[in-house]
């Protein structure tokens, strides 16, 4: 996988709807027979990098 980019569209109190970039120019190479692990808090975006990575929530 390469250059992933991850964006949203934020809700600011007050403000207009804007987007922003969450994940941007990030390469991961995973070998056969490897396994890899993302660690990292609640709403981090371990879930989001895997699906996007899968081709899941593309609009």
């Amino acid at each position: 996988m390469r250059n992933l980019r991850i964006e949203a569209t934020v809700y600011p109190p007050g403000e207009a709807p804007k987007t922003i970039t969450l994940v941007h120019d990030v390469s991961l190479t995973l070998e056969k027979g490897k396994v890899l692990g993302l660690i990292g808090e609640s709403g981090a975006g371990k879930s989001t990098i895997g699906l996007s990575s899968m081709g899941y929530g593309r609009g």
